[in-house]
């Protein structure tokens, strides 16, 4: 019987040095203002590389020896200054502020040089005209029947006969008639109807 009971007390001995040798630590890190949990702290021992990361919530858990009980937690994000608690001083689900950097940056200047274009050769390039004396020949009967041959542009014809145009691109209030240097678009809808215009008054 001395034997089992030495044996047993020696068992006892043994796997209690072995279950205090760990000490399980678990907490929140918390934004000192919002007191929301921070995501992404790295969470190590000092002088140590490995260690955890808090989740989404700030939650943490990390198992350290317990010869290490007189180390530091540090606790480490990019965004917040570093905070470092003694682990004898670390109790059941603690909570860790961290405080916000606040980043200096180097002046930035940013210069730019005006760049000039001269478009007046681009817009002799997209004017076109059509002499009158081809309108008999082909038979305009209206403006819009004119406008019909320029690939640039779309006539529009209801079902009253009503005729308007438009540039591929665009839609029809955006173009804007002239005529005699005269805006004539409607002040309603910003139309005109150009089979009101007599080609033969065209020059």
């Amino acid at each position: 019987m001395r034997k089992v009971s030495l044996l047993l007390i020696i068992f006892q001995l043994s796997f209690s040095v072995l279950y205090a040798r760990e000490i399980v630590i678990t907490g929140t890190v918390i934004d000192s203002v919002t007191h929301n949990g921070i995501p992404n702290v790295n969470v190590y021992l000092s002088g140590m590389t490995m260690g955890t990361v808090t989740d989404q919530n700030g939650n943490f858990k990390i198992s350290i020896n317990e010869s290490m009980s007189q180390a530091e937690l540090i606790f480490q994000h990019i965004a917040y200054k570093l905070e470092s608690v003694p682990v004898s001083e670390l109790k059941d689900h603690v909570k860790i502020i961290l405080y916000k950097k606040n980043i200096q940056l180097e002046k930035i200047e940013v210069e730019s040089d005006r760049i000039t274009y001269d478009y007046s050769q681009d817009i002799a390039n997209i004017i076109s005209s059509i002499p009158s004396k081809t309108f008999e020949l082909k038979g305009f009967t209206d403006a819009a029947d004119i406008l019909v041959s320029d690939q640039s542009t779309l006539i529009d014809e209801s079902l009253n006969g009503r005729k308007t145009v438009s540039i591929r691109g665009a839609n029809e209030d955006e173009v804007l008639v002239l005529y005699d240097d005269i805006p004539i678009n409607s002040n309603f809808d910003n139309l005109f109807d150009l089979s009101l215009i007599d080609p033969y008054s065209l020059q």
